[in-house]
């Protein structure tokens, strides 16, 4: 029973990345031997030698500094509560509950605990004890405060007045007190938009108008990490899409793919030029239907995803289109709105790796949300290295872990690096009342990033983006752009990243809202402009007419020349 293992996987992943991704300075030493102590008791554990392994963590609780680390001390203090339970010893698996409880590091590092204390067979032993249950009832009672179960109320066709009046309160208090960007909407007056909403929501016939009401609110905000999702009642109203792709290529929404044969055989093909939407001239309709819930924060990701959703709405009901091809000749088709999960594109993958003509290794890094692209690129670690230079592809990346992407980033580096520096505001009621700003900002850094060291890949390398990179592959890029390791070829990046705090809505769905202010490591703003190309590169419609990757070919182009020189 690996139990170990699983201690530690679990509790790792949900501390929050800023608490255990940097190592603070000077306790280098310390961390190397928590990690080998961990080691050992992920052995004894395969051996279930539960005895060996308390001892082992006991003697390790006693190096000096060891708990100075509030993650070091809860993965002490949780494994030996584990273990002491494995071992019939309940009071001292309790004592150690009580003092991660009374030391408040698991507010602050793994407020899931308790749900874990109450899953986790292994502590069933003490579910029945006064004191487990005094301890979860702490736990609990302050997540309680934050995360009431009294806005978490099921989906019905039309909630009542109460609960919307009490989810638009709910979205105006998170917006206010934890949005990290109103220095980048000036215009907006929060507070008057409550006010101004409050009948608007009254008048609302559906919990559907209600939420779509919402995500107009929240759009105003114009950021990509701060929305309202509706209940998954409604999407098959809101998100069903023809079995085509669209994009906004040279101020013209074209056609980019078709995932069905019947529409390819109908005249419906790449290349083709959507001009009317039910009789709607089509930029008309993305004004009036999709753009007053898109609330991006720049406009490259504005135009990426209106025009992408530009055709999406109520599954089973066709949308008729206009369409014009290279000759001008204008066609109308009736397109099937279908589910998404019935459209059969071209399959998903978190990693893929080719050689290109000119011995260029070419990565497709569609996701840094799971460390199997990190196995991935191990994996194909030995055949890059034959390569004289390398391109990885985050065009269609959204994001995931920065983590991760900082993990990869270390293999193509053999000196440290720097990560984001993030800005956050704490707010102090004792000032407001003395009449002083109440705000205060605080900055912290993700420090100085290793690299792997065993791995390094020291030839060219160019990263190619997009509009649709965001977030934690926009981290990566913006690392990448700031150690000058290389060359950013393509579009600029969405301009979005940070942390959202998420929290739910009455009638079944949620919202959340960017907590961070994410920069570069010299403090330049990155969020609401994008990560900038050292080399622009843009898709014409006539690119993809001839099915061509322009942006591709021009890194390799970009690659041949520098060889050649």
């Amino acid at each position: 029973m690996k139990i170990v293992s699983m201690l530690i996987l679990t509790v790792v992943m949900l501390m929050p990345a800023q608490v255990w991704a940097g190592t603070a300075e000077g306790s280098q030493h310390v961390d190397e031997r928590f990690e080998q102590a961990f080691r050992e008791a992920e052995r004894l554990g395969e051996q279930e030698e539960w005895g060996q392994m308390v001892q082992l963590l006991d003697e390790l609780r006693d190096i000096p500094g060891m708990l100075e680390s509030d993650w070091r001390r809860l993965r002490i203090l949780y494994g030996l509560a584990t273990w002491h339970t494995q071992l019939g010893q309940k009071q001292e698996a309790l004592s150690c509950l009580r003092e991660i409880v009374e030391s408040g590091i698991s507010r602050t590092i793994w407020p899931g605990m308790a749900d874990q204390l109450q899953k986790q067979e292994q502590f069933e032993p003490l579910w029945e004890e006064p004191e487990f249950k005094g301890l979860m009832a702490k736990l609990t009672a302050h997540r309680r405060f934050w995360e009431n179960p009294a806005f978490d109320t099921a989906y019905r066709e039309d909630i009542s007045e109460d609960e919307k009046m009490a989810g638009l309160s709910r979205l105006w208090a998170e917006v206010k007190y934890n949005f990290a960007f109103f220095h980048q909407v000036p215009e907006v007056d929060w507070d008057a938009l409550y006010v101004a909403y409050l009948p608007k929501v009254r008048e609302t016939k559906s919990t559907l108008e209600y939420y779509r009401l919402l995500q107009e609110l929240c759009a105003k905000l114009r950021d990509s990490h701060t929305a309202v999702y509706l209940p998954s009642e409604v999407h098959s109203t809101v998100y069903a899409r023809p079995a085509i792709a669209t994009e906004l290529v040279e101020g013209k929404v074209i056609i980019t793919d078709v995932f069905d044969d019947t529409l390819r055989a109908e005249g419906v093909n790449p290349g083709l030029e959507l001009v009317e939407v039910d009789g709607v001239p089509v930029h008309d309709y993305a004004r009036q239907q999709v753009m007053p819930y898109k609330g991006l924060s720049t406009q490259q990701s504005r135009e990426l995803f209106t025009y992408r959703e530009v055709l999406w709405g109520a599954e089973g009901r066709a949308v008729t289109v206009g369409l014009r091809d290279e000759r001008g000749a204008v066609l109308e088709r009736m397109l099937p709105r279908l589910a998404a999960s019935e459209i059969e594109g071209k399959s998903w993958k978190p990693f893929e790796f080719e050689m290109l003509d000119g011995n260029i290794a070419y990565v497709v890094l569609n996701t840094v949300a799971d460390e199997e692209v990190v196995s991935s690129f191990d994996a194909a670690f030995e055949a890059m290295q034959q390569a004289d230079a390398l391109i990885i592809d985050v065009r269609q990346n959204s994001g995931g872990s920065s983590q991760i992407g900082w993990q990869l980033l270390g293999r193509v580096t053999d000196k440290p690096f720097r990560g984001h520096v993030a800005l956050t505001r704490r707010y102090a009621p004792y000032a407001r009342a003395h009449g002083v700003d109440p705000w205060e900002v605080e900055t912290s850094t993700d420090g100085e990033l290793s690299p792997d060291g065993a791995k390094v890949f020291a030839k060219p390398v160019v990263v190619l983006t997009s509009a649709f990179t965001g977030s934690a592959a926009e981290d990566f890029c913006v690392s990448f752009d700031a150690m000058g390791r290389g060359t950013i070829i393509g579009e600029p990046t969405g301009g979005s990243t940070g942390q959202p705090l998420r929290f739910k809505l009455p009638g079944g769905g949620s919202g959340r809202v960017c907590t961070i202010e994410s920069r570069y490591p010299d403090g330049e703003e990155y969020v609401g402009v994008g990560v900038q190309p050292d080399i622009l590169v843009r898709p014409t419609v006539a690119d993809v007419r001839a099915g061509r990757d322009t942006v591709l070919e021009a890194a390799v182009d970009y690659l041949a020349r520098e060889k050649a020189e």
